[in-house]
């Protein structure tokens, strides 16, 4: 097992988010926990608190959040308050360009879906006028004692199954990024497994796309999984998983790495490896196990502990998804934070929460200047008791900040080219290692807030369809 790395950060606990750490601390985290949520932009979650934090009325470094948004006809229009219960709007591939307009962030009001009155995608979480109550008080309180990054986008313009991929693996290969839906199989059925017998697009040269087998295992007891009907030409690829297993061997009491997720036949669950994702079982429920199982780890008891790295992903309902409670999901953030912070291993944790896609809702702040293949800002906290309070991450960067983090401090070699870009950052910047201040007294968690959902959105949502672009 290697030592953990050492790196140069500074000493105060809250510092100028413009500034770069330069004092050394050793590095103490020895789990990273990576939790996922559903199809939000920065400016729909997080772009209000940065307005609050910017008239003095919220604490926290400055953050680049918009209360406004410009719309197809050339109108500037205030940002409507996101409601907790919300239809979906198309997100794929070719929706998610046309939102961007070529980096003018002007035509989210022309994607399928997005209805001013029933389903508002220039919208944004607001306290409410007379309550002052957010739907995710939690998600704000977590961003509000730890830190935030505000620079962090997807890699490319791709719904959740092909950002679920990158978040493993750092690519997306060639696949070209929509959700697997119904092909020439024949007879399909659930999920986006090998026994779907669903195909996704693959990208068999820059002009020409052919429909391959996505074929992410569901492994439902008794299913009798099946291999894909036809062999696509996607190569093996290595994930995170992959270099964790290579240098942490799995122990008597802990695997190296888990996968928290109810099952690998909901729709969007992380493979173990990306090889699996199209050709082979996904059956080991030493390394695929239930989130309720998270907050046994983290509380110790039994000797219980955290493995090096994780994924944490939730139950379509509890995911924060549009056409589900929104307050349902910032519920189940804290049911899986709060243990972990209360538990004995809380000093020796990083935890990052990142939204997987941009759901077409509006954000402003234009991705092709930094890369022409990124898309939409997601949000991400990045909460650890040695989290810098209030500090915000500027530096522009995507899930491969994430990995490239979990590989410096768990003495892990990048995948590719996503992770590697901001695994090279000399500044540490990329992979959010100005975020922390190892040398700083703890922060002490604070006790979740639970927020309920009325009857009527309980009803609303009975009413929502759900969509094969999610």
């Amino acid at each position: 097992m290697r030592l953990p790395l050492i790196l140069l950060l500074a000493s105060s606990s809250m510092i100028s988010s413009g500034e770069i750490p330069v004092a050394a601390a050793t590095n103490p985290i020895k789990h990273v926990v990576v939790i996922v949520l559903e199809n939000r932009t920065f400016d729909n979650v997080l772009g209000y608190m940065c307005y609050l934090r910017s008239t003095g009325s919220r604490t926290g470094n400055a953050c680049d959040g918009a209360t406004s948004g410009r719309r197809s006809d050339g109108t500037t229009v205030p940002l409507v308050a996101e409601p907790n219960v919300r239809p979906d709007i198309n997100h794929s591939h070719e929706s998610q360009v046309k939102a961007m307009h070529g980096g003018l962030m002007d035509r989210f009001d022309q994607v399928l879906g997005c209805n001013t009155t029933t389903s508002p995608c220039l919208s944004q979480f607001k306290p409410d006028p007379s309550t002052g109550q957010v739907f995710i008080p939690n998600t704000w309180s977590y961003a509000t004692q730890y830190a935030i990054a505000d620079h962090v986008f997807e890699p490319f313009t791709a719904s959740s199954w092909a950002a679920h991929l990158e978040l493993a693996a750092g690519t997306i290969q060639k696949w070209h990024g929509n959700n697997p839906r119904t092909g020439t199989s024949g007879t399909t059925g659930k999920g986006w497994g090998c026994n779907s017998l669903k195909d996704a697009p693959w990208d068999a040269t820059s002009t020409t796309m052919v429909q391959y087998p996505s074929c992410v295992p569901d492994d439902t007891p008794g299913d009798g999984d099946l291999y894909p009907y036809k062999t696509p030409s996607a190569p093996y690829t290595a994930t995170i998983m992959d270099r964790v297993a290579a240098v942490y061997p799995d122990s008597a009491t802990q695997p190296a790495w888990k996968i928290y997720v109810q099952s690998l036949n909901a729709a969007w669950s992380i493979c173990a490896t990306f090889y699996e994702c199209w050709s082979a079982e996904a059956g080991n429920k030493t390394h695929v196990v239930s989130p309720d199982t998270l907050p046994i780890d983290a509380s110790g008891l039994n000797g219980a502990t955290l493995p090096p790295f994780s994924f944490v992903i939730p139950k379509n309902f509890n995911s924060m998804h549009p056409s589900f409670s929104a307050a349902d999901g910032d519920n189940w953030l804290a049911s899986m934070v709060d243990p972990i912070l209360q538990g004995p291993e809380a000093n020796s944790t990083a935890i990052f929460v990142v939204w997987d896609d941009c759901a077409c809702i509006y954000d402003h702040l234009n991705p092709l200047q930094y890369d022409t293949s990124w898309g939409p800002r997601v949000p991400l906290l990045i909460i650890s008791p040695y989290a810098r309070a209030g500090y915000v991450s500027h530096t522009p960067t995507t899930f491969g900040g994430i990995l490239a983090y979990a590989e410096h401090t768990l003495g892990l070699q990048p995948l590719g080219s996503q992770d590697g870009a901001a695994y090279n950052d000399a500044t540490g910047a990329a992979w959010f290692q100005d975020a922390f201040d190892y040398s700083q007294a703890p922060i002490a968690p604070q006790a979740p807030q639970r927020t309920a959902t009325s009857s009527r959105d309980r009803a609303y949502i009975t009413t929502l369809p759900h969509h094969p672009w999610s």
